[in-house]
């Protein structure tokens, strides 16, 4: 299991060819990702449209919760 924190959300959200973004692509498909109430408050913040914090949520909600 691995706690990914928020500046590597914003980095896969942002460019998804960084290495970073394929090692979470990996993890995300392998369910092997987890999130706390602080990058989850963080990351959904961070949500210019409604659009894209209901995105956010729906990517956070279905991880791991430490």
């Amino acid at each position: 299991m691995i706690l990914v924190d928020t500046s590597v959300w914003i980095d896969w959200s942002n460019d998804k060819a960084l290495p970073v973004s394929v090692e979470l692509d990996r993890l995300l498909a392998a369910d092997e990702v987890a999130t706390t109430d602080i990058i989850l408050a963080e990351v959904l913040q961070g949500a210019r449209t409604k659009s894209l914090f209901d995105d956010w949520l729906d990517i956070l909600d279905a991880l791991h919760y430490l």
